[in-house]
């Protein structure tokens, strides 16, 4: 009966509310899932304008999202099981549409490149304007505002690539590999996460 009710209960759970897909936030409140939203700030040097994403799919087998920039354009990315496993290059420079990613990510970064920037190595990562030699420099903790402007915040790492001086802060949480903050020829900081 015990285990009846187990595998009922299991069942419901990744069927019904996908406990499986959503990434935790490390020590704030709530976790990432469909339907959460993303507030960042772009500063690159036409201007200072917003890039707002609602997550539609979090799961080890795809992720996908829809996303605005500056009220003027506006799109859907969506990538596969391969690239959130294995994708070493960057999706950084969007335009209106229906995008689906070949071998690249975007806002997160793939479990390979998670797991190689933690074990400190050198990785080489395109993203989009040039390749870079990245490395682990250093933790971080990364504050941001959730739903109800309460500031919040995470455990992050910091990877540079020492000849440009191009930094990308990401959530220290391996299954949500969220890029909170880059600084490349742009810059993009997470201001507000609206969990789930």
């Amino acid at each position: 009966m015990k285990t009846s009710i187990f595998l009922l209960v299991s069942s419901l759970c990744l069927g019904v509310f996908s406990c499986a897909s959503l990434g935790e936030l490390g020590t704030s409140k709530g976790t990432i899932g469909e339907g959460a939203e993303l507030h960042y700030t772009v500063i690159a040097p036409n201007g200072t304008y917003p890039f707002n994403l609602v997550v539609n799919d979090f799961s080890s087998s795809a992720l996908s999202f829809d996303w605005e920039m500056n009220s003027e354009s506006s799109g859907h990315v969506f990538m596969k099981e391969k690239e959130i496993n294995t994708a070493v290059s960057l999706h950084n420079y969007f335009a209106s549409g229906h995008t689906i990613l070949e071998d690249k990510t975007s806002v997160w970064i793939s479990k390979l490149l998670f797991a190689q920037l933690k074990n400190k190595e050198k990785v080489k990562i395109d993203i989009g304007s040039s390749v870079g030699e990245f490395e682990y420099v250093r933790k971080e903790t990364y504050s941001f505002k959730d739903e109800n402007g309460s500031t919040q915040s995470m455990p992050v790492f910091v990877v540079s690539d020492s000849q440009t001086n191009y930094e990308i802060w990401i959530h220290d949480h391996p299954t949500n590999r969220l890029i909170v903050k880059m600084k490349i020829d742009f810059q993009i900081n997470l201001d507000v996460i609206k969990a789930i």
